[in-house]
């Protein structure tokens, strides 16, 4: 489990995150849900230590990860930027082995374990067809599943992704998000961050709602996308059931 303890973030003049608290747990999805500027990928960032100005602590199984070394860390978490960027004209599969990184030897040859972790992960993001396409030359979904692909070679038992779903249709969007499903029944921990609220409702079993860097809610999808919290938070009013497969939200009146 992750375990974020008073983390706050400050960056120039503007405060990030303050104070902020929540669990992630083991065997399930985590959805990281808020506004945009709410401080939900400055969060993601600070879980695997990427931000020197945090403070507070982040702890993975009551080990502060500030403790470990970075390659131990890079072993442990593995994580799926937003945006999709690659600057270089790499093929697919060059690009997934360097998710594998953490576990080389020092002579840098891949092993069989490597070899084979490498393929189921372009096998679970359906990228295996496009392994000897430059990553340059890819659609925006395409290259995010080949990302993915990479986070995942990593067999890491944390994954953090960073708005994994934005850019693919409908069907990879459903395929990425019951695949996550799977690995935390696997026992991993999983965190994403969302700005699909249905999809939240639908594939995460806890959530935390941040706000002006702050949690607003975190706990079950019932407890956090309430009326009360989406007014608050979003500024819509929720229309229909949330358990219902599709909802709709309605911007308040005035």
């Amino acid at each position: 489990m992750i375990a974020v303890d008073q983390l706050s973030v400050t960056l120039g003049a503007r405060q990030v995150l303050e104070d902020v608290s929540f669990n992630a747990p083991r065997g399930v999805v985590t959805g990281l849900l808020g506004p945009n500027g709410a401080g939900k990928t400055t969060a993601l960032r600070a879980l695997l230590g990427l931000v020197p100005e945090a403070r507070g602590h982040v702890l993975l199984g009551g080990v502060d990860i500030r403790s470990q070394a970075a390659a131990e860390r890079a072993r442990q978490m593995a994580y799926l930027p937003q945006g999709g960027v690659v600057h270089w004209p790499v093929d697919v599969e060059t690009l997934v082995t360097l998710g594998r990184h953490p576990h080389r030897t020092s002579l840098g040859r891949l092993t069989a374990e490597d070899r084979a972790a490498i393929k189921r992960a372009m096998a679970e993001t359906d990228v295996l067809h496009l392994r000897d396409r430059p990553v340059t030359q890819l659609s925006g979904g395409e290259r995010m599943r080949a990302l993915l692909a990479r986070a995942l070679a990593t067999e890491a038992r944390v994954l953090l992704a960073d708005e994994p779903v934005a850019a693919l249709d409908p069907l990879h969007v459903l395929s990425v998000m019951t695949l996550f499903e799977r690995l935390a029944a696997e026992g991993r921990t999983v965190v994403v961050v969302l700005h699909d609220l249905a999809l939240a409702a639908r594939f995460c079993r806890h959530l935390v709602l941040l706000d002006n860097g702050r949690v607003a809610a975190s706990g079950k999808p019932a407890d956090v996308l309430t009326p009360k919290h989406l007014a608050a938070v979003y500024g819509v009013r929720l229309v229909g059931d949330l358990g219902a497969a599709q909802f709709d939200f309605a911007i308040p009146p005035e």
